[in-house]
């Protein structure tokens, strides 16, 4: 065998070796580092989302306090069932101390998840007195909801009655 015969040969046979080499050993070793890699970034994600909800528990267990008072509040805001005769005697009572003449019928509805006392006013007075019987409704220890409120004057003389009608909802308790 000639020199250029065998420089050849040990190049052939170095150029195998090398594509051996980098084809059995480089290149699995660089897939490996890949998925090694895709599987470190997975865990740091987990991870990330771990103390975020770590750090949710932590504000929502330092809030704990204030939820509760907040709850018992709406506790007390709440009406029970069976005291729909106590709510009547307590609006009464307002519109007396207030001088103004009301009629009120009261309904019950069931709703999706909650019962609702629903409240129809009509009521007759003079403005300050009308205005004095909101406001202590406002103040009653139940949410009473009013969405509309309509008031109509009764007559032309100075004076004269007005008419107050709404509709009140209270939330129930079951």
């Amino acid at each position: 065998m000639s020199l250029k015969q065998r420089l050849i040969t040990f190049t052939l046979i170095l150029t195998a070796t090398v594509l051996v080499i980098g084809l059995g050993i480089i290149f699995p070793t660089i897939r490996q580092v890949k998925r090694i890699n895709a599987e470190a970034a997975s865990i740091e994600a987990e991870l990330e989302a771990r103390y975020r909800n770590s750090q949710k528990l932590k504000q929502t267990l330092h809030e704990l306090p204030l939820i509760r008072t907040k709850v018992e509040e709406i506790e007390k805001a709440l009406a029970q069932t069976g005291d729909e005769l106590a709510l009547i005697t307590e609006l009464e009572n307002l519109a007396t101390r207030n001088s103004v003449n009301q009629s009120l019928k009261i309904s019950t509805s069931q709703e999706k998840d909650h019962s609702l006392f629903i409240l129809s006013f009509i009521t007759s007075g003079q403005y300050p007195d009308l205005v004095r019987y909101l406001a202590e409704i406002e103040r009653l220890p139940y949410y009473v909801i009013i969405k509309e409120v309509k008031l109509e004057k009764k007559g032309e003389a100075q004076g004269s009655f007005l008419t107050l009608s709404f509709t009140g909802k209270v939330y129930v308790e079951n």
